[in-house]
């Protein structure tokens, strides 16, 4: 009786989403031209390389996640990116010495078409990210690094998003 009831209440679920238009962000469509759902958009934006250690973590997620099958060979889109990491001190001991500190990270970034200068979509992700401060300073520099890349995967994760919902449609005007 309780199997065949959450059978029609999953049914009724699903009846009801496919009514209101829901399509799974990544889902792609046979009938849809080539390139045009969200996966074929994502791997077909470029993603500059960085200079500095904490760009670079962000390149080589944004590759990652953005990339999966390599760099593209006709790029229709270029994203750029500006990161700044600052960090404070939240905890302190009777001392007033920091025993845990965050790191926040902030990635502006632009999708701009790979030969104009025109910008197709922008926007800022944000992440934090804490560490212990320890008497040993090899520890809290792994600690650091570790917080900076924690950040830094969920600032590409919100780009990621963003990019997919505003090549879904949902994120334009």
């Amino acid at each position: 009786m309780a199997s065949s009831l959450g059978l029609a209440a999953a049914v009724v679920l699903l009846l009801a989403l496919s009514a209101c238009g829901f399509r799974p962000i990544y889902a792609t469509d046979g009938s849809a031209a080539p390139g045009a759902d969200v996966p074929s958009q994502l791997h077909g934006i470029l993603v500059p390389a960085a200079r500095g250690r904490i760009e670079q973590l962000l390149y080589n997620d944004l590759r990652d996640r953005l990339n999966p099958l390599g760099v593209p060979k006709r790029p229709r889109y270029r994203l750029d990116y500006a990161v700044s990491v600052a960090q404070q001190p939240v905890a302190f001991a009777r001392d007033e010495t920091a025993t845990r500190r965050n790191v926040r990270v902030s990635v502006t970034f632009a999708l701009r078409e790979p030969d104009g200068e025109a910008v197709v979509f922008a926007g800022t992700a944000r992440a934090i990210a804490a560490y212990n401060v320890l008497r040993s300073q090899y520890a809290t520099l792994a600690g650091e690094r570790s917080a900076e890349a924690r950040a830094v995967r969920e600032v590409s994760d919100e780009i990621r998003l963003r990019l997919a919902a505003y090549f879904s449609g949902a994120a334009r005007g």
